[in-house]
């Protein structure tokens, strides 16, 4: 009897062992609109507020108005569904009372953590609070037609951040705090990230996917520089023999007044894997001369990359300064432009490794 009983109490313990839980749910009730606290039990269902690793968030119903929730103190949080069930109102997630964090962490090493942006219609979900990925977590952000807008400090710690979802060409995530750490921003949906502000992330960005028109595409730097990134590589492919798919970069907005001229791409390695980098250059209310990005190294490995470089409006040009370049065998950079027969203080286009003639012409 003794050894069945020590059977018993060993299965039970196994039973309760860590990585077995259920991540709880809770769920934001009702229709509750207007300024809410978010450390307050009776607005969620379960009545108690969320704040635990792995704990799974439902704030994406359809409110009344426009709701504004203060987290009031550091909140930790595994999964947030996040918006406007019908998309015509916006919800925003403030610090409230204290500076406060609001952190990502599943609880399992390795793991993964969700931001879902949820709902129908277009209407923007903010959060204005300093945002953490904590522990060794990769963090998830999907998007469909709602959009999400982040002013607040992001810090990786060195876990990457991917970003999917949309069928169509627009924004998903406008960041308009900085990003510190390293890690990894993985761009693979339709819909893009839009930066505002010179960001200090040192991480690598990838562009997979965003193939847009005019100023969309999968990273946007119109207003925001990346220049601290250590690595931004474009990948893409061919359809039809001569059409590009896969990532695309814009550089510069091409309409409005220059607030943060120049130097938008990182400073370090720029790749281009097929896919298309476009710089649109940013003018100026008056003259301000050349618009130019300086980069460490250029490498060219796809057997079709695409190039644009435009001329602003009261500027002397765009200008792409690399100092080291290279180009893997069969590799073509596909370079075109209004003004690309004009290059001011380097080398003619035709004397780029891998560029193109004078023309536009691959070579």
């Amino acid at each position: 009897m003794k050894t069945l009983r020590f059977s018993i109490i060993a299965s039970l313990a196994l039973l309760l062992c860590p990585g077995s839980r259920v991540n709880a749910q809770t769920t934001w009730n009702g229709t509750l609109s207007g300024v809410q606290s978010w450390n307050l039990g009776t607005n969620w269902t379960p009545a108690t507020f969320p704040n635990a690793a792995g704990a799974v968030v439902n704030l994406n119903q359809d409110i009344a108005a426009t709701l504004t929730v203060y987290l009031n103190q550091d909140i930790t949080i595994g999964t947030l569904n996040f918006g406007d069930a019908n998309g015509s109102h916006g919800i925003g997630i403030s610090t409230g009372t204290g500076t406060n964090t609001l952190t990502f962490d599943s609880g399992i090493s390795g793991g993964t953590v969700n931001l879902n942006v949820i709902g129908t219609g277009n209407a923007t979900q903010t959060i204005n609070t300093a945002i953490s990925v904590a522990g060794t977590n990769t963090l998830n952000i999907t998007g469909a037609t709602q959009r999400l807008s982040t002013t607040g400090t992001i810090n990786t710690n060195g876990n990457d951040i991917v970003l999917s979802g949309n069928t169509t060409a627009t924004t998903i995530w406008q960041l308009s705090g900085n990003v510190t750490g390293g890690g990894r921003i993985v761009l693979n949906g339709l819909g893009g990230l839009l930066v505002s502000g010179n960001n200090t992330y040192t991480g690598s960005i990838i562009v997979n996917k965003g193939q847009g028109t005019g100023n969309i595409g999968s990273l946007n730097l119109t207003t925001g520089s990346m220049r601290s990134a250590s690595l931004i590589e474009i990948n893409g492919y061919l359809t039809g023999g001569n059409t590009q798919n896969g990532g695309t970069v814009m550089v510069g907005s091409g309409t409005g007044v220059a607030t943060n001229p120049g130097q938008r791409l990182t400073q370090n390695v720029l790749t281009l894997n097929g896919g298309t980098l476009n710089l649109k250059g940013q003018p100026g209310s008056v003259a301000i001369g050349l618009i130019q990005d300086d980069v460490a190294t250029l490498n060219v490995k796809s057997g079709f990359s695409y190039l644009t470089i435009e001329r602003a409006n009261n500027t002397t040009g765009t200008l792409l300064n690399v100092t080291s370049a290279t180009r893997s065998a069969g590799a073509t950079l596909f370079a075109t432009g209004a003004n690309l027969a004009n290059a001011v203080g380097g080398a003619s286009p035709e004397k780029s490794p891998g560029g193109s003639d004078r023309s536009g012409n691959a070579v």
